[in-house]
C-alpha cells in the first residue's frame, strides 16, 4: 500500500471567495511570498506564508507545469496537503489586458496624503503593472496556440 508520505507528490488545494480554483495532486509548487518565492514539495515540514500577487507554478507528475495569477493571500502546507486561499486566482489566459490596465488607471488615482494612503497606492500600483504585464504575455501566448489550463487539465 502506497501512501501519502511514500509519494512524490501532496493535495494542493487553491480557493478565493469566488471558489475552488484548483484542487489536486502535484509535484511541486513555487508561490509568491512576501519576501520572495517559495518552493514546496512533498514530505515537508510545515509551513505558512503570505502569499504576495503575483504567480504561481503548479508542477505536475508528468512533468506539465502550469502558471495562474494570484493576488494576495495565505498559504500553509501540513501533512503533504497544502491550502491556499487567495483574493483572486486564475489562469494567466483569463486576464484582460484592458481591465488590468484600467485597474492600473485607477491606482494612480489614489489619495496619496498620508504615508498610509502613499503605501496602499504603492502596493496597487505594483500589482497593477505586474497583473498587465502578465495579461499581455498571457495574450501574446494564446494568439500563439498554447493551450489554455481548462483543456490541460482535461488531459
Amino acid at each position: 500500500m502506497v501512501t501519502a508520505t511514500d509519494s512524490n507528490t501532496f493535495q494542493c488545494r487553491i480557493d478565493t471567495p469566488d471558489g475552488e480554483v484548483f484542487h489536486g495532486a502535484v509535484v511541486g509548487v513555487q508561490a509568491p511570498a512576501l519576501d520572495g518565492y517559495m518552493g514546496l514539495l512533498a514530505n515537508r515540514s510545515p509551513v505558512a506564508a503570505v502569499v504576495a500577487t503575483g504567480v504561481i507554478t503548479i508542477s505536475f507528475e508528468k512533468g506539465e507545469s502550469r502558471q495562474l495569477f494570484v493576488s494576495r493571500g495565505f498559504l500553509r502546507m501540513m501533512q503533504n496537503e497544502m491550502t491556499l486561499l487567495a483574493e483572486e486566482c486564475k489562469p494567466l489566459d483569463e486576464l484582460d489586458p484592458e481591465a488590468a490596465w484600467d485597474l492600473l488607471q485607477k491606482a494612480y488615482k489614489l489619495p496619496r496624503v498620508t504615508d498610509e494612503q502613499c503605501a496602499l497606492r504603492d502596493e496597487a500600483i505594483d500589482n497593477g503593472r505586474l497583473r498587465f504585464r502578465l495579461a499581455q504575455k498571457a495574450r501574446k501566448q494564446a494568439s500563439e496556440g498554447e493551450i489554455s489550463f481548462d483543456d490541460f487539465m482535461k488531459r
